[in-house]
This record gives C-alpha cells, sequence and structure tokens, in this order.
C-alpha cells in the first residue's frame, strides 16, 4: 500500500487529483487529502505518508516555507523560494 498525502485547497482540483490517482492506482494507493499547509504539517507529525502531492503552490501558505524549511522543501526548493 501507497500513502499519499494530497495538499490541494480547490476542491475541483483536489477532486481531478484524486480521480487520476484512482484511474492508476489498482487499490494500491491510499490518500488522505487536506486542505491547508498547515493540516499537512499536523499530519506529517502523527503519520507517515510515502509520497507528499501538492498541486497548489500558489497557496498563501507556502510563501517563504521552502527558504525557512529547507529540509522538508526538497533539493530545488531554492529555486521557487526566489
Amino acid at each position: 500500500m501507497i500513502r499519499v498525502l494530497l495538499v490541494e485547497n480547490n476542491p475541483a482540483d483536489a477532486q481531478r487529483a484524486l480521480d487520476l490517482l484512482r484511474e492508476k492506482e489498482d487499490g494500491q494507493i491510499e490518500v488522505t487529502h487536506v486542505e491547508r499547509l498547515s493540516s499537512a504539517l499536523h499530519r506529517l507529525g502523527r503519520e507517515s505518508f510515502d509520497a507528499i502531492l501538492m498541486a497548489d503552490l500558489s497557496q498563501h501558505s507556502w510563501v517563504g516555507y521552502a527558504g525557512s524549511h529547507p529540509g522538508r522543501a526538497g533539493p530545488d526548493a531554492d529555486r521557487g523560494a526566489r
């Protein structure tokens, strides 16, 4: 089982992502959907996931996050934080 955390605040976009994942998942993907970065961080503090899908990087809560948390943002985070 692959556990995916989907972070998306637009219900239509979240549904689109869920539909795409379900198309290909063959029962092997479990998706947890949250709308805000703060909710994602809360879940990550309590649970483990195999992948995090951040569908909307224009959310206001993302601004400055990559620069202030480089360990969580990934190797290319500094490109988006400028």
